[in-house]
């Protein structure tokens, strides 16, 4: 005579006659259903991601990300993020889902992009009386709450400018100076 008697999803107890033999069952790891993609978010937008895992042995899942920027919820594996300008690039997050027994680790790879541009004021030609193909003088201050990497600035030929515009052309703000 055989009897199976399950004690629970780690424990299997067999008797077979009159013997009783015990086998544990090992605990499987959880896995992660997919495979993180890059993320792409604008500054200034909240980003919301889901991590979806799989446990066979159905133990409770705790998520854990090594920053603290995101707001997490470690039962469920939803994660908030509310960007800015001050993080503004590339950001890998290792993001580890625990069974209880068993830690499984894998990148989130996120980048924010700047979608504000930077703003002017003070703009003021100090050169008098400048021609064409000569070098002249222009005090601007440029404000941008992230590193400014590049500017193209243009004028009439009195050199004088009002009505200054911003124009994205790619990844590149252009700014337009209109002369009186």
């Amino acid at each position: 005579m055989i009897l199976v008697i399950i004690t629970s999803l780690l424990a299997l107890i067999v008797y077979i006659s009159s013997s009783t033999y015990c086998f544990t069952v090992q605990n499987t790891a959880p896995t992660f259903n997919d495979t993180f993609n890059i993320q792409n978010i604008n500054s200034s937008t909240n980003f919301t991601f889901r991590v979806n895992v799989t446990d066979i042995d159905d133990d409770n899942i705790t998520y854990y990300v090594n920053d603290s920027t995101f707001v997490l919820n470690n039962r469920t594996g939803l994660f908030n993020f509310s960007t800015n300008d001050s993080v503004v690039g590339r950001h890998l997050f290792n993001v580890t889902i625990y069974d209880g027994s068993v830690n499984i680790s894998q990148t989130l790879n996120v980048t924010i992009n700047d979608t504000t541009p930077p703003t002017f004021s003070n703009a003021v030609n100090t050169s008098l009386n400048f021609r064409r193909y000569q070098n002249f003088t222009a005090n601007i201050t440029i404000t941008d709450g992230v590193e400014l990497s590049r500017y193209i600035f243009s004028t009439n030929v009195s050199g004088s400018w009002i009505n200054g515009s911003a124009v994205l052309i790619g990844s590149v703000v252009q700014y337009l100076f209109h002369g009186k």
